[in-house]
């Protein structure tokens, strides 16, 4: 397929996780195989050539590029470089897309596909996530622009695109954010819808790590540190439906008041060379 005959590219960021990538591929097979100028580029980030192979013997009308492996928005970053699209539609490789998910994005874009613009999907999981001690992004309405299940037209993504200081948390909060800001607020498209299948809650110490994400997107904001001590207890509020989560969420607490002072020193170069590239765009 050349690049004039494909109008969107299907964007699916992959990173050792085969039989997840086969599940979302298999529920994807039917509904691109009925259009005709539609790609799927798988983006590997794998160690290994399970992914490629798995391509290669059952389905072959998917694309395979390899990833630079420095994080998730980074793999999206290159594979939007790499898209043959003028219309980039990312969904994860862990997610499983409803019938109606490529068509409900073809029709909402073809509307007026010459605009810039994003579109939201409906991102859904199992009920009381927290209870039993699992998570999974989820946006039933609206307003949260999910990596795992969104679509942007190239021009606006290289605008935009992920931030590469956010490696493995935090990146499409700070995307969405910069979007609705430049007055590209995404419209929502609830027959775009996806089922993400929840995961275990990781441990305490990985938990914290993800404040550091938390704490770089409020100092580029332009917030103080101060801030996350309003998250936090919120935080912990939320995991208090058994003792387990309590203790976890206690744990990763005391992690983050620990190792705050140094997030706070070592991003402090990332968050000057951040601000100034946004002044840059600002100013386009």
């Amino acid at each position: 397929m050349s690049e004039n005959e494909v109008f969107a590219t299907i964007l699916i960021p992959t990173c050792d996780r085969v039989d997840l990538l086969s599940r979302c591929l298999l529920a994807l097979e039917a509904q691109v195989k009925s259009v005709h100028d539609v790609e799927v580029l798988v983006c590997d980030d794998g160690k290994t050539t399970e992914s490629k192979d798995l391509l290669e013997r059952q389905f072959p009308w998917c694309r395979w590029i390899s990833g630079p492996k420095k994080g998730a928005g980074i793999n999206r970053n290159n594979g939007a470089r790499h898209a043959l699209g003028e219309w980039l539609l990312f969904l994860d490789d862990d997610c499983v897309p409803d019938n109606e998910w490529l068509g409900a994005y073809l029709s909402a874009i073809r509307k007026d596909p010459n605009r810039d613009v994003t579109f939201e999907g409906r991102t859904y999981s199992e009920k009381n996530l927290l209870e039993r001690g699992l998570e999974a992004p989820v946006n039933e309405t609206g307003g949260a622009l999910p990596s795992c299940n969104f679509a942007i037209s190239k021009s606006l993504f290289a605008r935009y695109q992920f931030r590469e200081c956010f490696r493995h948390w935090m990146e499409d909060v700070d995307l969405h954010s910069r979007l609705r800001e430049g007055g590209y607020a995404p419209e929502f498209v609830h027959q775009a819808s996806a089922f993400h299948p929840p995961r275990p809650l990781p441990g305490a110490w990985l938990l914290s790590s993800r404040w550091r994400a938390r704490l770089l997107f409020e100092r580029l904001k332009g917030k103080s540190m101060s801030s996350l001590f309003v998250w936090l207890p919120w935080h912990v509020f939320r995991l208090r439906s058994n003792t387990l989560g309590i203790v976890k969420a206690a744990t990763e607490a005391v992690l983050v008041g620990l190792k705050l002072p140094l997030w706070a020193f070592a991003d402090q170069a990332v968050v000057s060379r951040e601000r100034q590239s946004s002044a840059k765009l600002k100013n386009e």
